[in-house]
């Protein structure tokens, strides 16, 4: 059983659904007069010149995010070659991969290889990288190894969204939008001086959207529907609903020159529905020593729970329960489902935020401190085979609590530009997943306990996972001369970490919660325990020290042009595996945690501004030489991480023009090639009564997932050459295309998911 590939397709075109938007905004002109507008980044921790920093970066201003129409945190990655999205849970599990770095892990206490920073604060896990954007004054995308100075797990680069902030003169701003599927947005922002060295601002986001994916339960029921069905609760709605809101707020006190403090809370909220996704049958492809080396397609009108059954061990069919044996679901091209676990509020991501930034300017030097908090909370409900049969569902329950700072000092002379800071980090994650199988769905063929036959099973884990980190850093950048640059980094990483994971089956009161009220069994937790019959928790507790260094070179021949090369060495710290209980051997003790893993990169990049400022061209070219790659595999329907060796190379190019006023054209390009070396695709296979090896592990070279090899982009935007209503009008079109890809890390061939180009056509109005 596989996703369809139209899934990824519907996700993303809902970003070309025409919409109408009216604004008000004293602080975000769509217009762009004639020259390239100047962007300012901090990817060095200072404010510079994009086009002065030697680092590969794609940056979007505010301007930029109106007209290419971004609303969530991960849209950005369709205008950016290199960088895309890895996703399970159709896209309700989201996180970037940069270059082919990436890890879809989706553990909800886990963090990825991209870093993700708000406002200078971390987001601690992969689903917290999903959000809504609103009130953002740029987003700055940085490819490479960034752990110099964005220390935490920046392997492959880093996404930072930097918000607006208060400032002493009123201004503000309201923008509203409707869309097909009954989309409907609102976003706003006020902010300004209360008194004298005293500022505020207030950001507001409301939006929702109705389900895309149509629900024609119960069709497709290859037999009668078995006992116990439709489940208790089920309402059949239609998947893809969605409904986001998000308030920040903002107080700057500024009592002198030297000092300025800004305190910041903020809560955001997205609810949807059921994992909004269709399936496709398929069949595994076996060996003669019965290990699976493919997964090929299956005509669409074959029932899907027979396959499903034969994946999950119960044989071709025969013994699944009466009433089990398939469902032929409809054409993805219909936008149609036929589930039976089609809840509008399964889904569930929810994030509240505190931080304080304090800045000083003493003689010579600033010093920065950024205090911030975090509570993380999510929920997902994924229908596992997507039928209008209750056959089994899976149920992902993450809180994740993280509290950083930062202290930092930078300053600079004439030659001479410095930073350096301590970091500490403590993160403690704890999610509750499994699956929730109701009274004769799929477990019953192993419940010989009457305590089953009414209530059903859940199979769950609970999983702990707490990281402390700390952290010393620092970066000089030293120019030679008017022409040569030198700039050296590095920062070690000293991290502990204390793991918990306890498994079990559960009285399934409830057909979609994940009930851990009545454990009627604990599950061993590892093969070894599993031999003694040991069904104790599993704890362990570990330390690392990591580090992170980076050395660069640049050259400008004059004050256009920058060429730049060195060598950076990236890390993220090692996690440990919680394996879902899906009829699987538990994994054996040392598979349970997984080593860090460090990246060496060699880069050399080019930024160019041409024709009296007029066009711009940046590129780069990159090797990566991994050491661990944090491998995810998904087999059968769970996943675990190895350490594996990998390589990447490739390069980008991207050209901006403004060749008169009121029209700017933009393109990129971005090509790589990855391989992730000796995955073991099919584990070994040993005689179950002497552990004699019967076939070694198949071992294969596979592409990284989610990490089309080409992208490419193109965007124009036009502002009209004449007053329309006290305003003007900005016309705009993007085409983004990528190629094939896969989703799944054993690249077989039910894992490749075909290419797609993605158009947007927009017309704005703002006022003056």
């Amino acid at each position: 059983m596989t996703q369809t590939k139209q899934t990824t397709r519907i996700r993303s075109a809902l970003l070309g659904c025409a919409a109408l938007t009216v604004g008000m905004t004293a602080q975000a002109p769509t217009s762009f007069a004639q020259g390239i507008e100047v962007i300012t980044v901090t990817a060095q921790r200072r404010e510079q010149n994009l086009q002065d920093v030697g680092i590969a970066i794609n940056a979007y201003s505010q301007a930029d995010l109106i007209q290419l129409g971004i609303e969530n945190s991960t849209e950005i990655a369709l205008f950016t070659p290199g960088v895309f999205i890895s996703a399970s849970g159709a896209g309700q599990n989201s996180q970037f991969t940069i270059r082919g770095v990436t890890q879809n892990d989706f553990n909800a206490a886990l963090e990825g290889p991209i870093a993700a920073y708000f406002d200078e604060s971390y987001i601690p896990t992969l689903q917290g990288q999903i959000f809504a954007t609103f009130d953002v004054n740029r987003v700055e995308i940085l490819k490479g190894p960034q752990g110099t100075l964005f220390g935490r797990n920046a392997t492959g680069g880093l996404v930072h969204y930097i918000p607006n902030k208060p400032t002493e003169e009123f201004e503000g701003y309201v923008s509203g939008g409707y869309g097909r599927f009954n989309r409907f947005e609102l976003e706003g922002a006020v902010g300004g001086g209360i008194t004298e060295g005293l500022s505020a601002r207030v950001s507001v986001l409301y939006n929702q959207r109705d389900g895309f994916l149509e629900n024609i339960y119960p069709a497709g029921v290859a037999t009668p529907l078995a006992a116990g069905t439709p489940p208790r609760g089920a309402d059949f709605n239609d998947l893809g609903n969605e409904e986001n809101f998000g308030i920040r707020g903002q107080l700057q006190f500024e009592p002198n020159e030297r000092l300025t403090a800004r305190l910041t809370a903020s809560y955001s909220e997205q609810t949807g529905s059921t994992n909004p996704y269709n399936v496709r049958p398929s069949r595994p492809v076996l060996n003669d020593a019965g290990q699976q080396i493919d997964t090929v397609y299956l005509p669409r009108d074959q029932p899907i729970l027979t396959t499903l059954a034969f994946v999950l061990g119960l044989g071709d069919g025969e013994f699944l329960p009466p009433g089990f044996d398939g469902f032929v679901a409809p054409s993805p091209e219909s936008l149609q489902t036929s589930t039976d676990a089609a809840i509008d509020d399964a889904y569930n991501n929810e994030v509240l935020d505190f931080s304080l930034h304090l800045n000083y300017e003493f003689d010579g030097f600033d010093l920065v401190s950024i205090t911030d908090y975090k509570e993380l909370n999510s929920a997902l409900l994924t229908d596992v085979e997507a039928s209008p049969i209750n056959f089994v569902n899976f149920r992902s329950l993450g809180e994740t609590k993280m509290f950083t700072q930062e202290l930092r000092a930078s300053g600079q002379t004439d030659r001479l530009s410095w930073t350096a800071g301590l970091y500490f980090l403590d993160i403690k994650a704890d999610v509750t997943n499994g699956f929730l199988a109701p009274a004769n769905s799929l477990f019953l063929p192993f419940t010989m306990n009457e305590a089953f036959f009414d209530v059903g099973l859940d199979l769950l884990n609970n999983f702990e996972f707490d990281t402390t980190s700390y952290s010393l850093f620092g970066q000089v950048e030293y120019r030679i001369s008017d022409q040569w640059t030198v700039l050296l980094g590095g920062r070690v990483i000293y991290e502990e970490q204390d793991y918990f994971l306890a498994q079990g089956g559960f009285a399934n009161v409830d057909d979609f919660e994940a009930d851990t009220d009545t454990q009627i069994f604990p599950v061993p937790s590892t093969l070894e325990a599993a031999a003694v019959g040991d069904v104790s928790p599993f704890t362990d507790s570990r330390d690392n020290t990591l580090w992170v260094g980076k050395i660069q070179i640049e050259y400008r021949p004059n004050d256009d042009t920058l060429l730049f090369a060195g060598v950076s060495r990236g890390a993220k710290g090692g996690a440990y595996n919680a394996p879902l209980l899906d009829g699987s051997d538990p994994l054996r003790t040392d598979q349970l945690g997984y080593d860090p893993e460090s990246l060496l990169s060699y880069e050399a990049g080019l930024k160019s501004t041409l024709l009296d400022g007029l066009v711009q061209v940046n590129a780069s070219l990159f090797y990566y030489d991994y050491s661990d790659y944090q491998a995810f595999t998904f087999v059968n329907v769970s996943g675990i991480v190895s350490n594996q060796d990998a390589r990447t190379y490739g390069g980008e190019i991207d050209i901006i023009a403004n060749p008169y006023e009121g029209l700017f054209i933009g393109i990129g390009y971005g090509y790589f090639d990855n391989k992730v070396k000796d995955l073991p695709v099919a584990p070994a296979v040993f005689d179950p009564e002497d552990g004699s090896l019967i076939a070694p592990a198949v071992l294969r070279d596979v592409e990284s997932t989610f990490s089309p090899q080409s992208q490419f982009s193109a965007r124009v935007n036009y502002d009209l050459p004449f007053d329309a209503a006290g305003g003007t009008i900005n016309l705009g079109a993007v085409v983004s295309t990528n190629s094939s890809y896969f989703h799944n890390l054993r690249n077989f061939a039910a894992h490749e998911i075909d290419g797609f180009t993605i158009a947007n056509l927009r017309a704005t109005w703002t006022s003056e």
